[in-house]
């Protein structure tokens, strides 16, 4: 009976362990690793690095996508548009010379861009483009976007290993920024960074100033706008900083139609906003003016996502609204905003269905003056600084 009993045993528990080897086989299966750590260096000194972490596309391309290597592209291009809505190519490979009106054309880590028309003669080849969505190229899919960013001073230098892909600051983009140019200027590519957004004009206003300075754990912005138009005189200006943050979005094509959400997390900061506006000609001013300034840097990520060419865009937006009365009035004033972001992060805040990313806010006007001879006047401001956008990026500015 002992030993009928000791090889029950032994029979069972080979039985066990042959049922617990059978399990830990799949868990050996290793995961693909993260994208590692990008870094983008910025014009004056400093870098803004990304992380990826849970970062991914498993998406279709809808079948006028026309996926192209970058390689193709850089082997043959021979100037972008400063408006970003030109590209001339000479003695292009087969895929660019196949390109027709209505194709979408997507160099994976580079751009996406729709094809208005296409042109060869001779040895060269002009494509006239615009920008895309994601609703535009994707046919169906889902994409996870879970970033770090992080500014770091110049003092600090990045050594990318061999397997790490470099990239510059707004890489694609190295021409002056314009508004609505009216004909298609085509530059040489340079890889030398400009400040794309000095001398630009943006329904009359002038951005004379328009930076985005990291240093260790913060950057540093600053906006200065002015206009001058019969008779009216206006400056605008914005100094402050923002720290590290944490941005996540999720996406999915389709159920039934795009859902999109996005959120950032961790971002505390500080703005000052002053300006002045004054008339010296009789008459009423109340024009609105709409002004998205061009991005203050773009942080290219298709290294997360297999190629499929997203980034992150910090720019800044303005509505302003002046109400003079009449001639020799004059308006000026300031206000501060401080803010701090956040400690949850933005993928949970997405998870949860939480709104907003501040835990406190506090807002104070430092200076307030008008002078009118005889008639009222007023002024109202709105503000969206930073603005921050995970898009497709563009061909050229």
């Amino acid at each position: 009976m002992g030993r009928m009993r000791r090889n029950t045993w032994k029979k069972v528990s080979w039985t066990v362990l042959t049922a617990v080897v059978m399990f830990m086989v799949p868990s050996c299966k290793k995961a693909t690793p993260p994208a590692p750590e990008q870094s983008v260096q910025i014009a004056g000194g400093g870098t803004v690095s990304v992380t990826g972490g849970n970062s991914y596309a498993h998406v279709t391309y809808k079948p006028e996508v026309k996926v192209v290597e970058k390689a193709t592209v850089d082997s043959s291009i021979q100037g972008i548009g400063s408006d970003g809505h030109g590209v001339v190519f000479k003695n292009a490979a087969p895929a660019i010379l196949a390109l027709k009106a209505g194709d979408i054309l997507l160099v994976k880590n580079a751009f996406a861009a729709k094809v208005l028309a296409a042109e060869t003669d001779g040895d060269e080849t002009v494509l006239i483009t615009d920008r895309v969505g994601l609703a535009d190229v994707l046919q169906q899919g889902e994409i996870n976007a879970d970033h770090s960013i992080n500014f770091h001073g110049p003092k600090i230098s990045y050594a990318p290993r061999s397997s790490e892909p470099r990239f510059n600051l707004m890489g694609l983009i190295e021409t002056p920024v314009y508004a609505q140019s009216g004909g298609l200027e085509v530059e040489k590519p340079t890889t030398t960074i400009k400040n794309l957004a000095v001398d630009s004009i943006l329904q009359g206003w002038k951005i004379e100033k328009w930076t985005v300075t990291p240093t260790d754990g913060t950057a540093k912005i600053s906006v200065r706008m002015t206009k001058k138009t019969n008779g009216f005189n206006a400056a605008v200006s914005v100094d402050g900083s923002i720290t590290n943050f944490q941005f996540a979005s999720q996406i999915k094509f389709p159920s039934p139609g795009t859902q999109i959400a996005a959120g950032v997390k961790g971002m505390s900061g500080h703005m000052h906003f002053v300006w002045e506006i004054g008339k010296d000609t009789p008459g009423v001013w109340a024009v609105e003016d709409k002004v998205k300034l061009p991005a203050a840097f773009n942080i290219p990520l298709g290294w997360f996502y297999e190629g499929l060419p997203l980034s992150i865009e910090v720019s800044s937006a303005f509505l302003i609204h002046p109400a003079l009365t009449g001639g020799n009035e004059y308006s000026k004033g300031g206000f501060t905003i401080d803010w701090v972001g956040s400690k949850s992060s933005a993928a949970s805040a997405i998870e949860t269905g939480g709104a907003g990313g501040s835990e406190g806010l506090t807002f104070a006007i430092t200076d307030d003056v008008n002078i009118s001879p005889v008639a009222p006047n007023g002024m109202v401001i709105s503000f969206c600084i930073p603005r921050v956008e995970l898009k497709l990026a563009l061909l050229g500015s």
